[in-house]
C-alpha cells in the first residue's frame, strides 16, 4: 500500500506491472504491484458461429472489500480500466485505473508513464 499526496489516499497496485505516474506537482510515482492481479471472469455464447459471440463478464471470487486504512483515510485499489468500469457499475467506487488515454508513450505505443487516474 502506498499513500498518494495528490489523491489524498493509499492506493493499492492490483495490476500486473507497475504503474508510473509522472506529473509535474510531485514528479514520477512509481507504484508497485502488490498482489495478484484482478481479472474480469468471462463466459462466452455463440451467436453466428465462431464469428459472433456474446461475451458476459463478471467479477471474480475474492476481491478486495471496501477498506479505509489506519489513519482514517480510504483506501483506492488500482485496476485495468475495464475492471474499474464493471466495479462501478456494481457500485463501488474505489476502483481506479491509469489514465492511460492521456499516458505518455514509447515510439512503439508502449505505456512509459500516466498523469494520474481515471475512475468510473
Amino acid at each position: 500500500m502506498m499513500y498518494i499526496d495528490f489523491l489524498g489516499s493509499w492506493v493499492i497496485n492490483l495490476t500486473p506491472h507497475d504503474v508510473v505516474v509522472r506529473r509535474p506537482d510531485c514528479g514520477e510515482l512509481i507504484i508497485p504491484v502488490h498482489g495478484s492481479a484482478i481479472r474480469l471472469a468471462e463466459s462466452r455464447e455463440h451467436l453466428a458461429g465462431d464469428g459472433l459471440q456474446r461475451v458476459t463478464l463478471s467479477f471474480p471470487d475474492g476481491i478486495p472489500a471496501p477498506a479505509t486504512s489506519m489513519d482514517g483515510k480510504p483506501v483506492f485499489y488500482v485496476v485495468s480500466s475495464l475492471v474499474a468500469q464493471a466495479a462501478a457499475l456494481a457500485g463501488r467506487r474505489d476502483f481506479i485505473a491509469p489514465d492511460t488515454n492521456r499516458a505518455e508513450r514509447d515510439a512503439n505505443g508502449r505505456i512509459l508513464s500516466v498523469p494520474g487516474f481515471v475512475c468510473f
